[in-house]
């Protein structure tokens, strides 16, 4: 990339001005704890969680739902007050109904 005087942009870092590093009196212990940790980490990960269970659909009053008020008398006649909150439940719940003697 060139400035505006079309010299090109140099970055020198020179090695007179990185100060040589002091070993570290504790390295031994950091390595120690590195290990435990990485066993407690890989003990830890063979710990299986226990599934989560799929929550359970609320009902909700047929009232409730948004539905016009012919299909809610007609509904609620038939006696069914509350429907699954799920579409996916209430089709479920729809073929269930029809399978009843």
């Amino acid at each position: 990339m060139a400035q505006k005087n079309k010299q090109p942009l140099i970055f020198s870092f020179g090695d007179d001005e990185i100060e040589p590093k002091e070993p570290d009196p504790n390295a031994a212990t950091w390595d120690q704890y590195d290990m435990l940790l990485k066993k407690e980490a890989a003990a830890a990960a063979k710990v299986a969680a226990p599934p989560v269970p799929a929550p359970a659909s609320a009902l909700v009053p047929v009232s409730l739902m948004g539905w016009a008020p012919h299909i809610v008398a007609e509904v609620e006649a038939a006696g069914i007050y509350e429907v699954p909150a799920r579409t996916s439940d209430r089709a479920r719940s729809r073929t269930a109904a029809a399978e009843l003697p």
